[in-house]
């Protein structure tokens, strides 16, 4: 870090695209910690005026891929009507992510379960993910909405 800054006052390190840099091994979150330090031992002066990026987890990928969250996969393997679907053949024509999602739909007010059928809770349902997660890689400094991070679909360097 040292060495990157070495002769020059007025020099400056942008972490997030030092992070990004393949040829490195550090994530942002380890740069900001290294100057840190040396601030604190009085090498170098800092302030914080970078944004974060952010980029598509492999779920993410998928998702946007595939033009669907997981609980609209469920949703869109659930017959409509009142019969459902028994969850084993739900669990056999599912994805393991959309499967493991079951209950993030049921949540969501999407589907609901009775003596081990599944059946729709609505007539139809819109995906808020798919457009989040298109406006992320679109544009790295668009920032997502929580539930797309908590839900592990995007993360931030």
């Amino acid at each position: 870090m040292l060495s990157l800054l070495k002769g020059d006052e007025t020099a400056s390190i942008d972490t997030y695209a030092l992070a990004a840099d393949t040829s490195n091994s550090c994530s942002n979150t380890d740069l900001e910690a290294a100057v840190k330090s040396l601030h604190l031992d009085g090498y170098v002066a800092f302030t914080a005026s970078s944004v974060p990026e952010y980029f598509l987890t492999p779920d993410g990928e998928g998702i946007e891929a595939s033009g669907q969250s997981p609980e609209l996969e469920l949703f869109g393997l659930v017959p409509a009507g009142e019969a459902g679907i028994p969850m084993k053949e739900l669990k056999a024509a599912a994805s393991p992510l959309a499967f493991k999602s079951l209950k993030d739909a049921q949540k969501a007010g999407l589907l609901a379960s009775k003596k081990g059928v599944v059946i729709r809770a609505l007539e139809s349902a819109e995906d808020p993910f798919v457009g989040i997660l298109r406006a992320v890689k679109a544009d790295k400094s668009f920032e997502p909405p929580q539930p797309a991070i908590k839900r592990k679909f995007v993360k931030s360097m």
